[in-house]
C-alpha cells in the first residue's frame, strides 16, 4: 500500500510537470465509458445525423468499403493527427457530410483530447454504420377514368327564345360525378362567378346570357361547354322614320330604322299604299306625287313582332326643292355686322327669302325677307342669331330651314364683382375676378392694365401691391374689353391680407363683399356651381311633408313616392350628373303626381307610340312646358329656368311676394318672376354669389333634389347602394329618398 502511494505520488507529480510543460491538456478526462453513446444514423433528405456526441469533444469521420475492425469498437484507441490523415480519416462534423453510396460503412470517432498541438489524440469512444438510402413509398396506381363528354345537344334551348322566361333541363352527361352551371351577362367575365349545382331545372328570365355547364368525373377530369341564350318578351322599337331627297332631286326616300336591346332585330316590313308587303332592305322610294302612306312592321329575332306603324309623306314639287347653303362672310369690321351669301343656289329656278331669328325662338313666316339678286343677308343687331331660309318655286314654299347661327356682341363685359384679396397658406395673396358676358364667353383677364392677357380669372401676388383703376381688365370673344374701378393698396402682416381702398374710387357694387362666396355658404356646395345642391334634403324648406297647394287639386301619388318614384340604371349606377330630357321629366311628374293623363299627344315631334307620349300630354294640359309652335323636342335638355316656369304653372303662387330680385343673371329672362318666386319658397336655390344659372341645364340629381322639396319627402331612405352616389355626395339623402 505505501509502495502504490508513492507510485501514485511519483505519477501525480509526472502529470503535474507534464501538465506544466503543456504536454497533457489539464482538466481532460480520459475514460472511455464517460463519454456515453455516440450513434449514427442516415436522417431526412439522405443526410447523414450523429447524435450522442459530448460537447466540446472532437470528431474524426471516414467513408469507406472496407471494414475495419479497429473502429468499430468502444475501446480506447490512442492516435496521432498524422495517423488519422494517413489511414483516410478527415476531422470535422459529421453532419456536414453529404450522402454516401448505398452499402458504404461510415466511421466516427470522438475523441477525449483535443490536444492538436502535441499531435496526440485518445479515442473515447467510436460507432460504425452501413449508409442505405431511404426509399419512398410507392403509390398504388390510380384508376384510368373516362373524361365526360358533353354532347352537342346537351343543352337543349335554343339561341333565341321569345317569352318571360326560359328552363333549362339537367343534361345527360357521361362518366360525370357531378354537373354544375353558372350563368352570366353576355360578355362578362367569368371571374368572380360562382359554379352551382345542376341538380334540378334551371330557369333564365329575360336577359342576354351566357350559360356555362361544367361536368367532373370521379378523378377531377373537368369538362365544359358553353351556349349564347337570349330570352326577349319585348318587340323591336322603331326610330322617327327619315325622308331625303335622292342625288336628283326628284323623289323621297324613306328610311326605316328599328331596334331591338336583346335578340337583334330579324326583317322589317314594309308596304306602301296598301300594297303588298315587302321586305324592307333599304330607303324606300316614293316618285309619285301627291300623298302617300307606308304601313311598316318589325321581327327580332326571337320571334316577337311589332305593331304595324303608319307614316305618311306627301311628294310636291316644293318638297323636292333643295334648301342651299350659306357662306359668312369675314367683311364686318369690327364685329359691327355680319354678312351671309347663298352657295348652291339657283336664282333662276328658285326664289329665295330669309330671316334671322333670335336663337332659340319661333320662326315668324310673316317677316320674310326677299334674297335680291346679290343674295346677300345682313345683320347687325346684337345678339344671338339663328339664319332660317325658305324657297319658293311655282307658288310652293319649301320648309324653312335653318342654315346657320351668329353672335353679334357689341356689349364689354360685365364684371359682377372683384373678390377681395385674401392669403393663402403660402403667405401670398390672390385677386380674383368674376365675370360674365351676354353674348359671347369671357376669353381673357389682364391684370396689368391690357399689357398681358391671360384665360386664369386670378392672380396671386407676393409683395405689397398698389391696383389702379383700369388694371383689371375683361376681354369677351367679341373683342369688347371691360375695365374695372376696383384699386387699394394691398400688403401683408405676417399671413395676413390688409388691404386699404379708396372709397372715392371704389364701385360699392362691385367692391362689397359678398357673404355667399364664402365656403361656409350651403347653397355653394363648396363652389361646386350645382344651384340646388345646398343641404336642404330632408328639411324641405319646413314644408312639414305636405305639398304647396296645386292650381287643380292635384295630389301626391303617395304609394309611387313611398315606393321609389326614379331609380338608378342596370349597370347599379344612378347617373346623378346626366342631363335630363324634358320627356324625362315629363314621366317623372306624372309618377309623382296624379295628373289626369291623355293617351295621345298633338305635337309634331311625338307620336301615338312615342314612350312618353301619354306623360307629355299630361303636363302639358298644365302648360307646364313652353314649346315650340307644334314642336313638343322631347329629347332637349331641360334648363333652371323652364323648371321654375313648370313649377309656377303647378301649383298656386299667388300669394307669394317676390321682393328684390337678388340674382344679377336673370333680367333678360322671361321666367323671372317664377325664377324669383320658386326662390323665395325655397324649392329652387341659387349659387349662393347672386347667380340662378337660368340657362343651366339640369341634371337627374338637381331634378330629385327640387322634386322632394315640392312634396315635402320624408321617411325612410332607400338601402339601395349606387357604385357611383357615395354617401359624401351633396344629393345623397335625397336620391335615397326618390329611390327607395
Amino acid at each position: 500500500m505505501r509502495n502504490l502511494k508513492k507510485t501514485l505520488s511519483l505519477f501525480m507529480a509526472f502529470a503535474m510537470v507534464l501538465t506544466f510543460i503543456g504536454v497533457i491538456p489539464s482538466g481532460v478526462a480520459y475514460a472511455a465509458d464517460t463519454l456515453g453513446t455516440l450513434t449514427i444514423e442516415v436522417g431526412t433528405d439522405n443526410k447523414v445525423e450523429i447524435t450522442g456526441a459530448t460537447a466540446g469533444s472532437c470528431l474524426w469521420y471516414k467513408i469507406s468499403n472496407d471494414t475495419d475492425a479497429e473502429y468499430t469498437t468502444l475501446a480506447d484507441i490512442t492516435k496521432t493527427v498524422a495517423d488519422f490523415n494517413s489511414t483516410g480519416f478527415t476531422k470535422g462534423a459529421i453532419t456536414s457530410v453529404t450522402e454516401a453510396d448505398n452499402g458504404k460503412y461510415i466511421y466516427v470517432i470522438e475523441t477525449a483530447s483535443a490536444d492538436d498541438a502535441a499531435n496526440v489524440t485518445k479515442a473515447g469512444k467510436s460507432a460504425k454504420v452501413v449508409y442505405t438510402e431511404k426509399e419512398e413509398p410507392v403509390k398504388p396506381p390510380v384508376a384510368v377514368t373516362e373524361a365526360p363528354v358533353i354532347p352537342d345537344n346537351a343543352v337543349r334551348v335554343p339561341e333565341m327564345n321569345a317569352g318571360k322566361s326560359v328552363v333549362i333541363a339537367v343534361p345527360e352527361i357521361a362518366n360525370a360525378d357531378t354537373i354544375e352551371y353558372v350563368a352570366v351577362n353576355h360578355n362578362n367575365s367569368l371571374l368572380g362567378a360562382t359554379w352551382k349545382a345542376f341538380n334540378s331545372d334551371v330557369r333564365l328570365e329575360v336577359g342576354n346570357w351566357d350559360f356555362y355547364v361544367r361536368a367532373t368525373n370521379a378523378v377531377g377530369t373537368t369538362t365544359s361547354s358553353a351556349y349564347h341564350i337570349v330570352v326577349d318578351d319585348a318587340a323591336p322599337v322603331f326610330e322617327a322614320p327619315v325622308v331625303t331627297k335622292d342625288a336628283e332631286n326628284r323623289k323621297l326616300m324613306v328610311t326605316l330604322k328599328a331596334n331591338d336591346a336583346l335578340s337583334g332585330v330579324e326583317k322589317i316590313y314594309y308596304s306602301v299604299d296598301g300594297s303588298v308587303e315587302q321586305v324592307y332592305t333599304g330607303p324606300i322610294s316614293i316618285n309619285n306625287l301627291g300623298d302617300h302612306t307606308i304601313d311598316y312592321r318589325a321581327v327580332d329575332k326571337a320571334g316577337n313582332v311589332s305593331a304595324v306603324q303608319t307614316h305618311k309623306v306627301t311628294l310636291s314639287n316644293a318638297s323636292l326643292m333643295v334648301v342651299p347653303t350659306v357662306k359668312m362672310l369675314d367683311e364686318s369690321p369690327n364685329n359691327d355686322y355680319i354678312r351671309f351669301r347663298l352657295q348652291n343656289y339657283n336664282i333662276e329656278l328658285f326664289d329665295y327669302s330669309y330671316q334671322f331669328v333670335e336663337k332659340g325662338e319661333r320662326v315668324d313666316r310673316f317677316a320674310w325677307e326677299y334674297c335680291s339678286g346679290a343674295t346677300y343677308m345682313d345683320i347687325d343687331e346684337e345678339g344671338e342669331w339663328d339664319l332660317y331660309v325658305m324657297v319658293e318655286y311655282d307658288d310652293e314654299y319649301s320648309d324653312y330651314a335653318k342654315v346657320a347661327s351668329c353672335v353679334i356682341d357689341h356689349t364689354e363685359p360685365d364684371i359682377v364683382k372683384i373678390i377681395k384679396p385674401r392669403s393663402n397658406n403660402k403667405g401670398n395673396f390672390n385677386i380674383t375676378v368674376d365675370a360674365r358676358d351676354e353674348y359671347s364667353r369671357v376669353l381673357e383677364y389682364s391684370f396689368d392694365g391690357g399689357k398681358t392677357w391671360g384665360t386664369e380669372e386670378s392672380k396671386t401676388y407676393r409683395k405689397a401691391t398698389t391696383i389702379l383703376p383700369g388694371d383689371i381688365q375683361v376681354r369677351d370673344d367679341a373683342g369688347n374689353i371691360a375695365e374695372s374701378g376696383f384699386c387699394g393698396i394691398v400688403e401683408l402682416d405676417g399671413r395676413k391680407t390688409v388691404f386699404t381702398e379708396d372709397p372715392d374710387s371704389v364701385d360699392s357694387n362691385i367692391n362689397q363683399k359678398d357673404d355667399n362666396t364664402n365656403n361656409n355658404d350651403t347653397n355653394t356646395n363648396n363652389g361646386s356651381n350645382n344651384g340646388d345642391n345646398g343641404n336642404n334634403s330632408g328639411n324641405n324648406n319646413n314644408n312639414s311633408g305636405s305639398m304647396y297647394n296645386t292650381k287643380a287639386g292635384v295630389s301626391i301619388n303617395n304609394q309611387a313616392v313611398n315606393n321609389g318614384y326614379m331609380s338608378g340604371y342596370a349597370d347599379n349606377t344612378f347617373k346623378p350628373d346626366k342631363n335630363i330630357t324634358r320627356a324625362e321629366l315629363a314621366t317623372i311628374l306624372t309618377r309623382v303626381f296624379d295628373f289626369s293623363t291623355n293617351n295621345y299627344s298633338n305635337y309634331t315631334d311625338v307620336s301615338s307610340t312615342h314612350w312618353a307620349s301619354s306623360n307629355i300630354s299630361a303636363v302639358q294640359s298644365y302648360g307646364m312646358f313652353q314649346t315650340n309652335g307644334s314642336y313638343f323636342m322631347p329629347d332637349a335638355s331641360v334648363t333652371r329656368a323652364e323648371v321654375a316656369h313648370a313649377v309656377c304653372q303647378f301649383i298656386d303662387t299667388s300669394n307669394v311676394s317676390v321682393g328684390t330680385n337678388q340674382y344679377l343673371d336673370i333680367n333678360t329672362s322671361s321666367y323671372a318672376n317664377d325664377i324669383l318666386k320658386v326662390s323665395q319658397l325655397g324649392i329652387m336655390n341659387g349659387y349662393g354669389n347672386n347667380m340662378f344659372g337660368p340657362n343651366d341645364v339640369l341634371t337627374r340629381a338637381q331634378v330629385v333634389a327640387i322634386i322632394n322639396r315640392l312634396i315635402g319627402a320624408k321617411g325612410n331612405s332607400s338601402s339601395i347602394h349606387f357604385d357611383d352616389v357615395s354617401t359624401s355626395h351633396w344629393a345623397y339623402s335625397d336620391i335615397m329618398l326618390a329611390s327607395r
